[in-house]
């Protein structure tokens, strides 16, 4: 990978996202599919975001480095107000993203508008496809659909001290070591600007 094109994707993205914690997720993202951990990875622009997104840009950007990218609009209510995100999906071929833009709609359709699940087979189904392109460990992938207690006191202190994802009490240390370090070792050979938020906050886990 040239590190040049990857901190000029990393620039872009950084002066873009209104948040840098949502800028460090992009480019996390990004990184774990051009590295292969991810076969595709799905993240959004928010419509304040979006309306002033050289996209042409970016879309070259992630040419650069190897990615193929689509966008499609979701609108959604915040606050009593009807508004929109603009999800984009990057992966190394357009397959991928139409399989788990498939997958998302799935899940969408098990669910109401409150996100109550009414559909449990579609809704398991759905979330393991999603979970599995995505990258995710397996044994992290069963552990979200078998448990579903948010307020769980294992899987908040799990939460707490990773990123990305749920992790499973049992399989932690075997999922960080597959997916997490993977991740945080290009972010530190390639990304600068996500390697030094990340390496700072200390609640969360690094590279040791």
């Amino acid at each position: 990978m040239d590190k040049s094109e990857i901190i000029e994707l990393e620039s872009f993205v950084f002066q873009n996202k209104s948040k840098v914690s949502t800028a460090t997720s992009m480019m996390s993202d990004f990184i774990g599919v051009m590295i292969g951990v991810k076969t595709v990875a799905s993240e959004c622009f928010t419509a304040e975001e979006f309306s002033g997104l050289d996209f042409e840009r970016l879309i070259d950007l992630l040419n650069q480095v190897g990615l193929k990218t689509l966008f499609f609009r979701r609108n959604y209510v915040y606050k009593g107000k009807l508004t929109w995100i603009e999800d984009i999906y990057v992966s190394r071929n357009i397959q991928s993203i139409l399989d788990l833009r498939k997958q998302f709609e799935k899940l969408h359709q098990s669910m109401d508008d409150m996100g109550q699940i009414f559909n449990q087979a579609l809704w398991e189904e759905s979330s393991r496809g999603i979970g599995k392109l995505l990258g995710y460990p397996d044994t992290a992938i069963e552990y979200f659909i078998a448990n579903q207690d948010i307020d769980d006191e294992k899987r908040q202190k799990l939460i707490k001290r990773n990123r990305f994802y749920v992790h499973s009490p049992e399989h932690e240390e075997q999922e960080y070591q597959s997916y997490d370090r993977k991740i945080y070792q290009a972010l530190s050979d390639y990304a600068p600007q996500t390697a030094k938020y990340f390496s700072e906050d200390k609640s969360k886990r690094w590279l040791k």
